[in-house]
């Protein structure tokens, strides 16, 4: 026999489940409520006592699909969408949180002619997707905006140097190793030059050692994935710099990363509305039923 196949009818096990319930003796009413359950009212010595039933708890298979599932990526997303979408599958997003949810099973779309209303649905099964930023995104965001000493500067752009593009990540490479170690010396000046570079020039405390310069780029470029399961896209990040006592502090500032966030989030959007052949809405859909 099918394991899947249903031997009774929701109606027949109601009323097997009812007759367990009830002795001989006493009056039993079963009432069908519209979503499949059974109410079952028992008269008793005692009084009425009454029993919600649901043929899900004893059948081979429910009746319709229910539950919540959390996905890390808008790929994993569509592959579940495209799984278990039906007329009403609706998906809305909230850019500001970058949150995307499905609801699987919700009301259907008026009849072709218009003289039909949708199907309605119930809206308890559901597909939740909150972006994840990406490790890289996070390092490079992390100190946006902050004066480094010159060693903290240089582990952070060594740390990240595989997401620099623009200048050749060895230049910057090379930067960062003169900064490691020029840890004796007095930083006594800093000018941009006419090719965009700036140059500052330090001194060796050590009595003899002649001066240098150091030149960096005034920005640079970074290749960053905002989040998970999203392709890199393009971040340029300006220098920042500051000379006092002999010291100097380096940092960064990126260009409008919240657009390029939110320009990741369209794209996903669209990525969306592709694959599934839908209009994505913006907002947040109606609650979930609360069941018992």
């Amino acid at each position: 026999m099918n394991p899947y196949e249903d031997t009774k009818t929701d109606s027949a096990v109601a009323a097997e489940l009812a007759g367990r319930l009830g002795a001989a003796e006493h009056d039993v009413e079963t009432i069908e409520l519209a979503d499949g359950r059974s109410l079952v009212r028992t008269l008793r010595q005692q009084g009425v006592v009454e029993t919600l039933l649901d043929p899900d708890d004893y059948a081979a298979r429910p009746r319709y699909k229910t539950g919540k599932v959390e996905l890390l990526t808008v790929p994993s997303l569509i592959a579940y969408v495209e799984k278990h979408q039906g007329p009403g599958t609706e998906v809305w997003v909230r850019p500001d949180a970058g949150l995307f949810e499905a609801v699987l099973d919700d009301h259907g779309p008026l009849d072709p002619d218009g003289d039909e209303p949708g199907r309605p649905g119930w809206g308890d099964h559901r597909a939740v997707c909150t972006l994840q930023q990406t490790r890289d995104w996070k390092h490079w965001l992390s100190l946006d905006g902050k004066l480094l000493d010159q060693l903290q500067f240089a582990e952070h752009i060594e740390a990240g140097l595989h997401n620099v593009v623009d200048p050749a990540a060895a230049d910057l490479l090379e930067i960062a190793q003169t900064l490691h170690g020029s840890r004796n010396v007095d930083w006594k000046s800093g000018a941009r030059l006419s090719d965009g570079q700036v140059q500052l020039r330090y001194e060796e405390r050590i009595e003899g050692k002649a001066a240098g310069d150091l030149e960096i780029p005034q920005t640079f470029t970074l290749a960053l994935a905002p989040f998970e399961g999203t392709e890199p896209v393009r971040l340029v990040a300006s220098l920042r710099w500051r000379l006092g006592d002999g010291r100097v502090q380096l940092g960064y500032r990126l260009q409008r990363p919240d657009v390029v966030l939110r320009e990741a989030v369209d794209g996903l959007i669209d990525q969306l509305e592709g694959d599934l052949d839908l209009r994505v809405l913006l907002g947040t859909p109606r609650p979930a039923r609360d069941l018992p």
